[in-house]
């Protein structure tokens, strides 16, 4: 999703001086030094910062740009590609839909995704590598917590012509992410369910199974469930057209650490 900072406190959350919250002007200046020493150090193309407290905003700064290559500087308004911070997002739906007692946190996910009833896992040993059926079921608890061994591209591991056959589909790509979820159900798991952490494609099992269990396309129910009970007015997955030109554009570190351009988002 694109977010931004302004549009979800404005309507909310009044602004007041620091010393008015009992915190010091002095010392939230090292907040700006801060950002700024990052900018001018080339780690960050620009920033927004915001400090509340007591139900008031202490401190609110844009600083440097939205887009570094065309001079545009950076606004307390501009919105941002949050990426990661989808996963937070998503996974509060899927509980939200465990609170409204539709599903309980030990169920498979297979009872949504059919494909994945007997997933296989990967062992090692030595220099040898051999299949083995997996030790228990799948269960959302283990995608809500980064365990379940899902993956979504083979990697190292040799399909079968069988199972290449299903994961390339004559080299079309998915439409959708549960079809490429589907899709991925021949590959085996990196180790047993439950057993270690690994950070990567479990949210996308749990978008899927937001929409499985709803009924409602991920979007919308976000949208309905989410950001309009909470106001974030300024959160969602496609762009208003009217509000395209406030999307900062995306960077990334280089092999040096600098930043360079990735995404203008536009």
């Amino acid at each position: 999703p694109i977010s931004a900072i302004r549009g979800a406190v404005e309507d909310t959350l009044p602004m007041a001086s620091p010393e008015e919250v009992g915190m010091s002007s002095e010392r939230l200046q090292r907040v700006s030094a801060l950002m700024q020493r990052n900018i001018d150090d080339d780690l960050l193309a620009g920033t927004v910062s915001l400090i509340a407290r007591h139900g008031k905003v202490a401190h609110l700064e844009a600083q440097g740009f939205a887009n570094q290559e065309a001079g545009v500087a950076m606004t307390a308004d501009n919105l941002f590609t949050i990426m990661s911070m989808t996963k937070p997002i998503v996974s509060m739906a899927l509980m939200m839909l465990h609170e409204d007692g539709l599903f309980l946190l030990d169920d498979p996910i297979s009872k949504w995704l059919p494909e994945y009833a007997s997933p296989e896992v990967v062992v090692q040993t030595g220099f040898r590598s051999q299949r083995e059926p997996a030790a228990r079921a799948i269960t959302v608890r283990d995608v809500l917590t980064h365990t379940s061994g899902l993956r979504t591209r083979p990697g190292n591991v040799t399909l079968s012509n069988d199972e290449r056959l299903v994961f390339e589909a004559d080299g079309s790509r998915p439409t959708t992410v549960e079809e490429q979820l589907r899709r991925a159900a021949v590959i085996p798991l990196a180790f047993q369910p439950g057993e270690h952490w690994q950070y990567g494609s479990s949210t996308d099992y749990v978008a899927v199974l937001v929409e499985k269990i709803s009924g409602i396309r991920l979007d919308r129910f976000l949208q309905q469930r989410l950001f309009d009970p909470l106001g974030m007015t300024d959160t969602q997955y496609n762009v208003p057209e009217d509000k395209v030109s406030r999307v900062s554009a995306v960077y990334r570190p280089d092999e040096n650490g600098e930043i360079v351009l990735t995404d203008l988002k536009r």
